[in-house]
C-alpha cells in the first residue's frame, strides 16, 4: 500500500478494516456471484496485473479472483522465498 493511501485511511482509523488489524471488526458477508462483487474483484485483479511487468503478469492471467492472485504472488515472491526472488531477478537482468 502506498504511503499516501496508508496516511489517508490510517489518519481516520479506517485501516483496521482493510488490513485485519482489529479482530473485533467483522466484514459483511459478500456474495461472490453478485455482479457488483464480480466487477470490483475484476477491477482489483486488473490493478494488480497492470502494476506488474508483462513477463510476470502473463503467468497470473488465469487467477480466479483478486484474492487468489494476491495469495499466489505472496507465495511466489514473498520475503520467505529469497532463492526464487534471486532466480527471477537473475533471469530478468540476463
Amino acid at each position: 500500500m502506498a504511503i499516501g493511501n496508508n496516511d489517508s485511511t490510517g489518519g481516520s482509523n479506517d485501516l483496521h478494516g482493510v488490513n485485519g488489524g482489529n479482530p473485533n471488526h467483522q466484514l459483511p458477508e459478500m456474495n461472490v456471484n453478485d455482479p457488483l462483487w464480480i466487477r470490483c474483484d475484476y477491477m482489483v485483479t486488473c490493478w494488480i496485473l497492470n502494476s506488474m511487468i508483462a513477463e510476470l503478469s502473463d503467468s497470473f492471467l488465469y487467477s480466479q479472483s483478486a484474492s487468489d492472485l494476491w495469495k499466489d504472488l505472496e507465495e511466489r515472491y514473498g520475503t520467505s522465498n529469497g532463492p526464487l526472488i534471486y532466480q527471477v531477478e537473475r533471469e530478468f537482468f540476463n
